[in-house]
């Protein structure tokens, strides 16, 4: 296909995406991003979204970095410092406590300083629907019934009328109804 060829925007699909992931970033910049920043753990959004489903993970990388950053060799002392760093997280954790949650459309979220959003034009790209190349012969022959109807009328066809219910009229034109089911002229 040459150009992606636009249908329709589902408006009740971006209202509830956007619906759910509004929820996320609000629960993800309050708790796990806080206790993310109170650890010192580096803020990506792979990190915050895989985070904020596994706090376990978190508490297991701190741990892990933790020991790492000590630079300890001795296996007592690494106790030590596995105790501490577990300590540290306990009480972060305390403060920020969350349950385990995951975004339902990872793909259309963003980290803007240190915050994550939802990414508004993913979402909209996400819920906008093209033509498929399977479609295209349909879509080409309705498009050329638009056109004679158009040449019928000279713009002369009743306002707010839609011709066979598919062929919306406004200002004496016919349009390419949203709402056509390709598929089913197939």
């Amino acid at each position: 296909m040459d150009k992606k060829v636009k249908l329709n925007f589902d408006l009740q699909k971006s209202d509830l995406v956007t619906r759910r992931l509004t929820d996320f970033c609000d629960k993800a910049n309050s708790v796990v991003i806080p206790l993310m920043k109170s650890l010192g753990v580096c803020i990506t959004l792979e990190s915050v979204i895989r985070y904020a489903g596994n706090s376990d993970a978190l508490n297991a990388d701190y741990l892990e970095a933790e020991k790492v950053k000590s630079k300890v060799d001795n296996a007592y002392l690494l106790q030590i410092v596995e105790r501490n760093a577990a300590a540290q997280f306990d009480e972060a954790f305390d403060r920020y406590p969350y349950d385990d949650f995951e975004p339902h459309y990872p793909d259309l979220l963003m980290l803007s300083k240190e915050r994550i959003c939802v990414n508004a034009e993913a979402v909209r790209e996400f819920c906008t629907i093209y033509l498929r190349e399977d479609q295209r012969e349909v879509y080409d022959r309705y498009m050329k019934a638009v056109e004679a109807l158009n040449d019928f009328y000279r713009g002369k066809a009743q306002d707010g009328v839609f011709i066979g219910t598919q062929f919306p009229v406004k200002d004496g034109k016919v349009f390419p109804s949203q709402l056509i089911n390709f598929d089913y002229y197939k």
